[in-house]
Protein backbone atom coordinates (compact mmCIF):
# COMPACT_ATOMS: atom_id res chain seq x y z
CA UNK A 1 0.00 0.00 0.00
CA UNK A 2 1.73 3.41 -0.63
CA UNK A 3 2.42 5.94 1.84
CA UNK A 4 2.04 9.71 1.65
CA UNK A 5 5.79 9.46 2.90
CA UNK A 6 6.77 7.05 -0.13
CA UNK A 7 5.20 9.11 -2.84
CA UNK A 8 7.30 12.17 -1.50
CA UNK A 9 10.98 9.67 -1.40
CA UNK A 10 9.97 8.95 -5.30
CA UNK A 11 9.38 12.38 -6.04
CA UNK A 12 12.85 13.29 -3.80
CA UNK A 13 14.55 10.68 -6.06
CA UNK A 14 12.69 12.47 -9.21
CA UNK A 15 15.71 13.81 -11.44
CA UNK A 16 13.84 14.74 -14.45
CA UNK A 17 13.65 10.69 -15.95
CA UNK A 18 10.78 9.97 -17.44
CA UNK A 19 8.45 7.96 -15.48
CA UNK A 20 4.79 6.11 -16.37
CA UNK A 21 2.68 8.62 -15.29
CA UNK A 22 -0.58 6.84 -15.58
CA UNK A 23 1.22 4.41 -13.11
CA UNK A 24 2.20 7.57 -10.66
CA UNK A 25 -1.42 9.08 -11.01
CA UNK A 26 -3.20 5.53 -9.61
CA UNK A 27 -0.38 5.13 -6.92
CA UNK A 28 -1.44 9.26 -5.91
CA UNK A 29 -5.22 8.37 -5.88
CA UNK A 30 -5.00 5.46 -3.73
CA UNK A 31 -3.04 7.75 -1.34
CA UNK A 32 -6.08 10.33 -1.87
CA UNK A 33 -9.24 7.96 -1.54
CA UNK A 34 -7.69 7.00 1.46
CA UNK A 35 -7.65 10.55 3.03
CA UNK A 36 -11.15 11.12 2.15
CA UNK A 37 -11.28 12.11 -1.88
CA UNK A 38 -13.69 10.83 -3.96
CA UNK A 39 -12.78 8.08 -5.83
CA UNK A 40 -11.88 8.81 -9.72
CA UNK A 41 -14.89 6.64 -11.96
CA UNK A 42 -13.86 4.04 -14.16
CA UNK A 43 -14.54 6.55 -17.10
CA UNK A 44 -11.69 8.74 -16.09
CA UNK A 45 -9.01 5.87 -15.43
CA UNK A 46 -9.88 4.42 -18.48
CA UNK A 47 -9.80 7.92 -20.55
CA UNK A 48 -6.35 8.75 -19.17
CA UNK A 49 -4.90 5.64 -19.03
CA UNK A 50 -5.58 5.27 -22.99
CA UNK A 51 -4.19 8.78 -22.87
CA UNK A 52 -0.59 8.46 -21.34
CA UNK A 53 -0.42 5.13 -23.27
CA UNK A 54 -1.32 7.11 -26.66
CA UNK A 55 1.92 9.31 -25.82
CA UNK A 56 -0.50 12.22 -27.23
CA UNK A 57 0.09 15.39 -26.10
CA UNK A 58 -3.43 17.50 -25.83
CA UNK A 59 -6.66 15.47 -24.24
CA UNK A 60 -9.67 16.95 -25.55
CA UNK A 61 -12.75 16.28 -22.89
CA UNK A 62 -16.29 17.25 -23.67
CA UNK A 63 -17.88 16.24 -20.47
CA UNK A 64 -21.53 16.97 -18.64
CA UNK A 65 -21.83 19.27 -15.51
CA UNK A 66 -20.75 17.63 -11.94
CA UNK A 67 -18.83 15.06 -13.88
CA UNK A 68 -15.71 15.38 -11.97
CA UNK A 69 -13.71 17.38 -14.56
CA UNK A 70 -11.94 19.98 -12.61
CA UNK A 71 -11.51 17.85 -9.18
CA UNK A 72 -10.17 14.69 -11.84
CA UNK A 73 -7.85 17.32 -13.51
CA UNK A 74 -6.16 18.71 -10.88
CA UNK A 75 -5.12 15.57 -9.75
CA UNK A 76 -3.38 15.21 -13.16
CA UNK A 77 -1.64 18.29 -13.00
CA UNK A 78 -0.11 17.42 -9.76
CA UNK A 79 1.12 14.57 -11.44
CA UNK A 80 2.50 16.40 -14.38
CA UNK A 81 4.22 18.75 -12.19
CA UNK A 82 5.86 16.83 -9.66
CA UNK A 83 7.10 13.59 -11.83
CA UNK A 84 6.74 14.70 -15.75
CA UNK A 85 9.88 15.04 -17.21
CA UNK A 86 10.28 18.46 -17.95
CA UNK A 87 13.13 20.91 -18.42
CA UNK A 88 13.37 23.94 -16.62
CA UNK A 89 17.15 25.57 -16.25
CA UNK A 90 18.18 26.83 -13.42
CA UNK A 91 16.50 29.90 -12.49
CA UNK A 92 13.62 29.30 -14.09
CA UNK A 93 10.02 28.10 -12.56
CA UNK A 94 8.36 26.17 -14.76
CA UNK A 95 4.17 26.24 -13.68
CA UNK A 96 1.46 23.44 -14.62
CA UNK A 97 -1.23 26.57 -15.75
CA UNK A 98 -4.74 26.69 -14.96
CA UNK A 99 -7.28 29.12 -16.43
CA UNK A 100 -11.44 28.73 -15.43
CA UNK A 101 -13.93 30.90 -16.07
CA UNK A 102 -13.27 33.11 -12.96
CA UNK A 103 -10.83 34.36 -10.48
CA UNK A 104 -13.02 32.81 -8.16
CA UNK A 105 -13.01 29.36 -9.88
CA UNK A 106 -9.24 29.71 -10.44
CA UNK A 107 -8.88 30.14 -6.94
CA UNK A 108 -11.10 26.81 -5.94
CA UNK A 109 -8.51 24.52 -8.42
CA UNK A 110 -5.66 26.12 -6.30
CA UNK A 111 -7.14 25.47 -3.00
CA UNK A 112 -7.92 22.06 -4.12
CA UNK A 113 -3.88 21.31 -5.83
CA UNK A 114 -2.91 22.67 -2.22
CA UNK A 115 -4.93 19.95 -0.37
CA UNK A 116 -4.04 17.08 -2.97
CA UNK A 117 0.17 18.14 -2.34
CA UNK A 118 -0.93 18.06 1.81
CA UNK A 119 -2.15 14.89 1.69
CA UNK A 120 0.92 13.90 0.00
CA UNK A 121 3.26 15.50 2.29
CA UNK A 122 4.88 17.82 -0.79
CA UNK A 123 6.04 20.87 0.95
CA UNK A 124 4.87 24.34 -1.25
CA UNK A 125 4.63 28.12 -0.94
CA UNK A 126 2.48 30.35 -1.83
CA UNK A 127 3.61 32.78 -5.17
CA UNK A 128 1.55 35.38 -7.14
CA UNK A 129 -1.23 33.44 -8.25
CA UNK A 130 -0.59 30.08 -7.31
CA UNK A 131 2.45 28.14 -5.33
CA UNK A 132 5.30 26.51 -5.85
CA UNK A 133 7.42 23.27 -4.79
CA UNK A 134 9.35 23.88 -2.04
CA UNK A 135 13.08 23.26 -2.83
CA UNK A 136 12.13 22.38 -6.67
CA UNK A 137 11.94 24.78 -9.76
CA UNK A 138 8.04 23.96 -10.49
CA UNK A 139 4.87 24.88 -9.70
CA UNK A 140 0.93 25.83 -10.29
CA UNK A 141 -0.16 28.90 -10.95
CA UNK A 142 -4.17 29.84 -11.59
CA UNK A 143 -5.40 32.28 -14.08
CA UNK A 144 -9.13 33.54 -14.69
CA UNK A 145 -10.16 33.09 -18.19
CA UNK A 146 -9.32 36.92 -19.95
CA UNK A 147 -7.45 37.78 -23.25
CA UNK A 148 -4.78 39.67 -21.30
CA UNK A 149 -4.72 37.25 -17.84
CA UNK A 150 -2.22 34.67 -19.08
CA UNK A 151 0.98 35.52 -19.94
CA UNK A 152 4.35 35.13 -18.95
CA UNK A 153 5.99 32.08 -17.32
CA UNK A 154 7.29 28.61 -18.73
CA UNK A 155 4.40 26.31 -19.15
CA UNK A 156 4.99 22.97 -18.83
CA UNK A 157 1.21 22.02 -18.30
CA UNK A 158 -2.10 23.58 -19.22
CA UNK A 159 -5.80 23.07 -18.09
CA UNK A 160 -8.14 24.90 -19.24
CA UNK A 161 -10.90 24.11 -16.87
CA UNK A 162 -15.13 24.95 -18.85
CA UNK A 163 -12.93 26.26 -22.14
CA UNK A 164 -16.72 26.61 -23.35
CA UNK A 165 -18.26 28.67 -20.74
CA UNK A 166 -15.32 31.80 -21.08
CA UNK A 167 -16.58 34.88 -21.47
CA UNK A 168 -14.35 38.28 -21.17
CA UNK A 169 -15.46 40.47 -18.65
CA UNK A 170 -14.58 43.63 -20.71
CA UNK A 171 -15.60 42.16 -24.27
CA UNK A 172 -18.17 40.03 -23.28
CA UNK A 173 -16.76 37.60 -25.86
CA UNK A 174 -15.24 33.89 -25.44
CA UNK A 175 -11.36 34.64 -25.47
CA UNK A 176 -10.79 30.85 -25.35
CA UNK A 177 -8.72 31.21 -28.85
CA UNK A 178 -6.71 34.23 -27.93
CA UNK A 179 -5.78 32.88 -24.35
CA UNK A 180 -4.78 29.57 -26.29
CA UNK A 181 -3.06 31.58 -28.76
CA UNK A 182 -1.28 33.27 -25.68
CA UNK A 183 -0.21 29.79 -24.04
CA UNK A 184 1.11 28.13 -26.32
CA UNK A 185 4.52 29.80 -26.69
CA UNK A 186 4.80 29.36 -22.52
CA UNK A 187 5.36 25.89 -23.69
CA UNK A 188 7.19 26.31 -26.67
CA UNK A 189 10.86 25.12 -24.96
CA UNK A 190 8.77 22.01 -22.57
CA UNK A 191 8.31 18.92 -25.43
CA UNK A 192 6.44 16.97 -22.50
CA UNK A 193 4.34 19.72 -21.21
CA UNK A 194 0.70 18.73 -22.38
CA UNK A 195 -2.87 20.47 -22.47
CA UNK A 196 -5.94 19.25 -21.42
CA UNK A 197 -9.23 21.01 -22.45
CA UNK A 198 -12.14 20.51 -20.42
CA UNK A 199 -15.44 21.38 -20.79
CA UNK A 200 -19.44 20.62 -20.76
CA UNK A 201 -20.39 21.95 -24.15
CA UNK A 202 -22.62 25.32 -25.11
CA UNK A 203 -22.52 25.37 -28.95
CA UNK A 204 -20.72 23.91 -31.88
CA UNK A 205 -19.15 27.79 -32.84
CA UNK A 206 -16.72 27.88 -29.86
CA UNK A 207 -12.90 26.73 -29.81
CA UNK A 208 -13.68 23.89 -27.43
CA UNK A 209 -16.14 22.67 -29.85
CA UNK A 210 -13.70 23.17 -33.06
CA UNK A 211 -10.86 21.43 -30.97
CA UNK A 212 -12.99 18.46 -30.25
CA UNK A 213 -14.15 18.26 -33.25
CA UNK A 214 -10.89 18.03 -35.49
CA UNK A 215 -10.93 14.81 -33.12
CA UNK A 216 -8.28 11.90 -32.48
CA UNK A 217 -5.60 12.79 -34.31
CA UNK A 218 -1.40 12.45 -34.07
CA UNK A 219 -1.55 15.09 -31.60
CA UNK A 220 -4.87 15.26 -29.57
CA UNK A 221 -6.93 12.41 -28.19
CA UNK A 222 -10.65 13.43 -27.56
CA UNK A 223 -13.42 12.20 -24.96
CA UNK A 224 -16.99 12.22 -24.41
CA UNK A 225 -19.52 10.92 -21.57
CA UNK A 226 -22.43 12.45 -20.49
CA UNK A 227 -22.51 13.30 -16.26
CA UNK A 228 -23.27 9.98 -15.60
CA UNK A 229 -20.83 8.24 -17.33
CA UNK A 230 -18.37 10.51 -16.24
CA UNK A 231 -19.46 10.35 -12.55
CA UNK A 232 -22.15 7.50 -11.66
CA UNK A 233 -22.59 8.88 -8.39
CA UNK A 234 -25.14 11.12 -10.26
CA UNK A 235 -27.65 9.18 -12.32
CA UNK A 236 -29.15 10.17 -15.52
CA UNK A 237 -32.54 10.73 -13.09
CA UNK A 238 -31.27 12.83 -11.32
CA UNK A 239 -30.22 15.13 -14.03
CA UNK A 240 -33.52 15.68 -14.81
CA UNK A 241 -34.17 16.76 -10.78
CA UNK A 242 -31.35 19.23 -11.22
CA UNK A 243 -32.40 20.76 -14.47
CA UNK A 244 -36.49 20.46 -15.75
CA UNK A 245 -35.54 22.14 -18.92
CA UNK A 246 -34.85 19.19 -21.43
CA UNK A 247 -32.58 20.67 -24.35
CA UNK A 248 -30.57 22.32 -21.42
CA UNK A 249 -30.23 19.48 -19.44
CA UNK A 250 -29.14 18.04 -22.79
CA UNK A 251 -26.46 20.86 -22.91
CA UNK A 252 -25.48 20.63 -19.79
CA UNK A 253 -25.38 16.98 -18.25
CA UNK A 254 -25.58 15.01 -21.61
CA UNK A 255 -22.64 17.02 -23.28
CA UNK A 256 -24.56 17.67 -26.33
CA UNK A 257 -23.80 21.20 -27.58
CA UNK A 258 -26.59 23.18 -29.36
CA UNK A 259 -25.74 23.44 -33.09
CA UNK A 260 -25.30 26.77 -34.81
CA UNK A 261 -28.37 27.21 -37.16
CA UNK A 262 -31.46 29.04 -35.74
CA UNK A 263 -34.23 26.98 -34.28
CA UNK A 264 -37.71 27.22 -32.91
CA UNK A 265 -37.69 27.66 -29.09
CA UNK A 266 -40.81 26.27 -28.17
CA UNK A 267 -42.56 22.84 -29.28
CA UNK A 268 -45.44 23.27 -31.60
CA UNK A 269 -47.03 20.30 -29.66
CA UNK A 270 -46.62 22.10 -25.75
CA UNK A 271 -47.94 24.88 -26.80
CA UNK A 272 -51.20 23.52 -28.34
CA UNK A 273 -51.15 21.26 -24.67
CA UNK A 274 -51.73 24.05 -22.78
CA UNK A 275 -54.60 25.52 -24.68
CA UNK A 276 -57.56 25.59 -22.45
CA UNK A 277 -61.12 27.08 -23.37
CA UNK A 278 -61.52 29.81 -20.66
CA UNK A 279 -63.01 33.47 -20.95
CA UNK A 280 -60.86 36.75 -20.30
CA UNK A 281 -59.80 38.25 -18.12
CA UNK A 282 -60.08 35.70 -15.47
CA UNK A 283 -61.40 36.28 -11.71
CA UNK A 284 -58.39 35.61 -9.23
CA UNK A 285 -59.42 33.15 -6.64
CA UNK A 286 -57.97 33.71 -3.05
CA UNK A 287 -54.83 32.18 -2.94
CA UNK A 288 -53.89 33.17 -6.44
CA UNK A 289 -50.66 35.38 -6.57
CA UNK A 290 -51.24 37.62 -9.62
CA UNK A 291 -48.04 38.78 -11.49
CA UNK A 292 -47.64 41.22 -14.66
CA UNK A 293 -45.15 41.56 -17.22
CA UNK A 294 -45.04 44.14 -20.32
CA UNK A 295 -43.55 44.96 -23.35
CA UNK A 296 -43.43 48.69 -23.76
CA UNK A 297 -41.81 49.14 -27.36
CA UNK A 298 -43.81 52.43 -28.37
CA UNK A 299 -42.22 53.64 -31.31
CA UNK A 300 -42.41 50.72 -34.13
CA UNK A 301 -44.34 47.93 -32.27
CA UNK A 302 -46.82 46.86 -30.30
CA UNK A 303 -47.10 47.60 -26.66
CA UNK A 304 -48.51 44.17 -24.16
CA UNK A 305 -49.88 43.77 -20.84
CA UNK A 306 -49.87 40.56 -19.85
CA UNK A 307 -51.41 38.99 -16.48
CA UNK A 308 -50.66 36.16 -14.95
CA UNK A 309 -52.23 33.79 -12.07
CA UNK A 310 -49.69 31.24 -10.10
CA UNK A 311 -51.83 28.88 -8.27
CA UNK A 312 -49.84 26.53 -5.39
CA UNK A 313 -49.12 23.14 -6.48
CA UNK A 314 -49.19 19.85 -4.61
CA UNK A 315 -45.80 21.11 -2.31
CA UNK A 316 -47.48 24.53 -2.00
CA UNK A 317 -45.12 25.93 -4.48
CA UNK A 318 -46.44 28.28 -7.10
CA UNK A 319 -46.02 25.83 -9.89
CA UNK A 320 -48.90 26.25 -12.38
CA UNK A 321 -49.40 29.60 -14.41
CA UNK A 322 -52.41 30.17 -15.81
CA UNK A 323 -52.51 33.87 -18.60
CA UNK A 324 -55.24 35.54 -16.86
CA UNK A 325 -55.76 38.35 -19.14
CA UNK A 326 -53.79 40.61 -21.60
CA UNK A 327 -54.14 43.72 -23.46
CA UNK A 328 -52.09 44.43 -26.91
CA UNK A 329 -52.34 48.05 -28.56
CA UNK A 330 -51.17 48.33 -31.96
CA UNK A 331 -50.19 51.38 -33.75
CA UNK A 332 -51.22 53.13 -36.34
CA UNK A 333 -49.44 53.06 -39.67
CA UNK A 334 -47.43 55.90 -39.42
CA UNK A 335 -48.55 57.03 -35.83
CA UNK A 336 -46.17 55.56 -33.15
CA UNK A 337 -47.85 54.97 -30.02
CA UNK A 338 -47.71 57.57 -27.32
CA UNK A 339 -46.10 56.62 -24.23
CA UNK A 340 -48.40 58.07 -21.81
CA UNK A 341 -51.46 56.94 -23.12
CA UNK A 342 -50.17 53.46 -22.87
CA UNK A 343 -48.67 53.86 -19.80
CA UNK A 344 -52.13 55.03 -18.63
CA UNK A 345 -53.92 52.47 -19.60
CA UNK A 346 -51.67 49.58 -18.43
CA UNK A 347 -52.10 51.15 -15.17
CA UNK A 348 -55.77 51.19 -15.20
CA UNK A 349 -55.80 47.98 -15.95
CA UNK A 350 -53.59 46.71 -13.23
CA UNK A 351 -55.38 48.59 -10.91
CA UNK A 352 -58.68 47.42 -12.06
CA UNK A 353 -57.38 43.50 -11.49
CA UNK A 354 -55.66 44.27 -8.55
CA UNK A 355 -52.13 44.27 -9.54
CA UNK A 356 -49.42 45.62 -7.90
CA UNK A 357 -46.73 46.35 -10.50
CA UNK A 358 -45.30 45.02 -13.85
CA UNK A 359 -42.13 43.61 -14.62
CA UNK A 360 -40.62 45.34 -18.34
CA UNK A 361 -37.54 45.71 -19.81
CA UNK A 362 -35.63 48.93 -18.46
CA UNK A 363 -35.85 50.68 -21.64
CA UNK A 364 -38.50 52.55 -21.23
CA UNK A 365 -38.38 52.34 -17.62
CA UNK A 366 -38.47 56.17 -15.79
CA UNK A 367 -41.70 57.04 -18.63
CA UNK A 368 -43.08 54.01 -16.81
CA UNK A 369 -42.54 54.57 -13.56
CA UNK A 370 -43.35 58.24 -13.98
CA UNK A 371 -47.18 57.09 -14.25
CA UNK A 372 -46.54 54.21 -11.92
CA UNK A 373 -45.91 56.26 -9.24
CA UNK A 374 -48.65 58.19 -9.32
CA UNK A 375 -51.04 54.90 -9.63
CA UNK A 376 -49.67 53.53 -6.56
CA UNK A 377 -47.87 50.80 -9.05
CA UNK A 378 -44.17 49.17 -8.75
CA UNK A 379 -41.80 48.36 -11.70
CA UNK A 380 -39.22 45.17 -11.86
CA UNK A 381 -36.54 45.57 -14.18
CA UNK A 382 -36.53 42.16 -16.07
CA UNK A 383 -33.66 39.96 -16.40
CA UNK A 384 -30.06 41.40 -17.73
CA UNK A 385 -30.13 37.37 -18.97
CA UNK A 386 -32.72 38.09 -22.01
CA UNK A 387 -33.17 34.21 -22.60
CA UNK A 388 -34.07 32.93 -18.59
CA UNK A 389 -37.30 34.43 -18.93
CA UNK A 390 -37.88 32.07 -22.03
CA UNK A 391 -36.44 28.76 -20.62
CA UNK A 392 -38.86 29.31 -17.17
CA UNK A 393 -41.96 29.40 -19.31
CA UNK A 394 -40.64 26.45 -21.76
CA UNK A 395 -40.30 24.15 -18.54
CA UNK A 396 -43.96 25.63 -17.72
CA UNK A 397 -45.09 24.38 -20.90
CA UNK A 398 -42.63 20.62 -20.74
CA UNK A 399 -44.11 20.02 -17.52
CA UNK A 400 -47.49 20.92 -18.57
CA UNK A 401 -47.96 23.46 -15.63
CA UNK A 402 -49.49 26.29 -18.10
CA UNK A 403 -52.19 27.30 -18.89
CA UNK A 404 -53.06 29.47 -22.19
CA UNK A 405 -56.01 30.55 -23.89
CA UNK A 406 -57.24 30.43 -27.44
CA UNK A 407 -55.38 33.46 -28.74
CA UNK A 408 -54.73 32.96 -32.30
CA UNK A 409 -52.10 36.01 -32.18
CA UNK A 410 -50.54 34.84 -28.74
CA UNK A 411 -50.24 31.48 -29.90
CA UNK A 412 -48.88 32.20 -33.33
CA UNK A 413 -46.61 34.52 -32.13
CA UNK A 414 -44.96 32.01 -29.34
CA UNK A 415 -45.04 29.31 -32.59
CA UNK A 416 -42.24 31.76 -34.22
CA UNK A 417 -40.02 32.32 -31.76
CA UNK A 418 -36.32 31.28 -32.35
CA UNK A 419 -32.97 30.90 -31.14
CA UNK A 420 -29.64 30.78 -32.23
CA UNK A 421 -26.21 30.74 -29.98
CA UNK A 422 -23.58 33.53 -30.06
CA UNK A 423 -19.59 33.11 -30.12
CA UNK A 424 -19.75 34.66 -26.98
CA UNK A 425 -21.69 31.41 -25.06
CA UNK A 426 -25.34 33.29 -25.03
CA UNK A 427 -28.42 32.46 -26.40
CA UNK A 428 -30.23 34.71 -28.83
CA UNK A 429 -33.78 35.40 -29.08
CA UNK A 430 -35.50 35.91 -32.34
CA UNK A 431 -38.91 37.15 -32.80
CA UNK A 432 -40.12 37.56 -36.53
CA UNK A 433 -41.84 40.54 -36.94
CA UNK A 434 -45.00 40.56 -38.77
CA UNK A 435 -44.45 43.25 -41.20
CA UNK A 436 -45.04 47.10 -40.21
CA UNK A 437 -47.21 47.58 -37.33
CA UNK A 438 -47.62 43.51 -36.40
CA UNK A 439 -45.79 43.34 -33.79
CA UNK A 440 -42.41 41.91 -33.23
CA UNK A 441 -43.32 39.41 -30.75
CA UNK A 442 -44.93 41.87 -28.23
CA UNK A 443 -47.61 39.48 -26.43
CA UNK A 444 -44.70 36.62 -25.89
CA UNK A 445 -42.54 39.25 -24.82
CA UNK A 446 -44.86 40.28 -21.93
CA UNK A 447 -45.62 36.76 -21.44
CA UNK A 448 -42.60 35.26 -20.28
CA UNK A 449 -41.67 38.10 -18.25
CA UNK A 450 -45.58 37.65 -16.05
CA UNK A 451 -44.39 33.31 -16.21
CA UNK A 452 -41.11 34.49 -14.53
CA UNK A 453 -42.10 36.11 -11.56
CA UNK A 454 -42.21 33.48 -8.37
CA UNK A 455 -44.27 36.36 -6.58
CA UNK A 456 -46.35 39.11 -6.53
CA UNK A 457 -49.95 40.05 -5.89
CA UNK A 458 -51.41 38.08 -3.36
CA UNK A 459 -55.64 37.79 -3.90
CA UNK A 460 -56.99 37.77 -0.03
CA UNK A 461 -60.93 37.68 -1.49
CA UNK A 462 -62.85 36.99 -4.86
CA UNK A 463 -63.87 39.99 -6.32
CA UNK A 464 -67.38 40.99 -7.05
CA UNK A 465 -65.83 42.44 -10.09
CA UNK A 466 -63.62 44.44 -10.13
CA UNK A 467 -64.95 47.35 -12.17
CA UNK A 468 -68.07 47.99 -14.57
CA UNK A 469 -65.73 48.17 -17.42
CA UNK A 470 -64.05 44.94 -17.08
CA UNK A 471 -66.94 43.14 -16.63
CA UNK A 472 -68.47 44.85 -20.09
CA UNK A 473 -65.25 43.66 -22.23
CA UNK A 474 -65.73 40.22 -20.49
CA UNK A 475 -69.42 40.09 -21.58
CA UNK A 476 -68.24 41.53 -25.30
CA UNK A 477 -65.53 38.56 -25.29
CA UNK A 478 -68.08 35.90 -24.85
CA UNK A 479 -70.32 36.99 -27.12
CA UNK A 480 -67.71 37.31 -29.67
CA UNK A 481 -66.65 33.59 -28.64
CA UNK A 482 -70.28 32.38 -29.28
CA UNK A 483 -70.31 34.21 -32.44
CA UNK A 484 -67.20 33.10 -33.43
CA UNK A 485 -68.41 29.52 -32.56
CA UNK A 486 -72.02 29.63 -34.16
CA UNK A 487 -70.52 30.70 -37.78
CA UNK A 488 -67.95 27.49 -37.44
CA UNK A 489 -70.26 25.03 -36.34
Amino acid sequence: MTSPSALLDSFERWRGRPVDLFAKLMEQEEVLTRHGFPPMSDWWKSTLRDFYRSGKRRLVLRVGRRGGKSSTLCRVAVVETLYGAHSVPPGDVGYFILVSTTKGEASSRLVTIRAILDVLGVTHHPVDSGVAIEGKNVGFKVYPATIAGVSGPTGIGFMGDELAKWRDSETGANPAKQVLASLTPTMATQPTAKAFLSSSPFSTIDAHAEAFDRGTTESQMVAHAPTWVANPTISEADTRELEPDEPTRLREYGAVPMSSGTHHWFDSATIQAAVESYELPVVAQPGTVLTAGGDCAFVNDSAALVVGHLTPGPTSDLDKFRLGDLDEVQPEPGAPLMPSVIVKRFAKRLLALGVGGMMADGHYKMTVVEHFIEAGLGFLDAPTVVAEPYVRLRVLLQGNRCALPDHPRLLNQLRQVMWRPTPNNMIQIIQPRNGPGGGHGDLVSALVLAAWQRGGTVVQKAPDWQTDELEQQRIQRMAERREKEWWTE
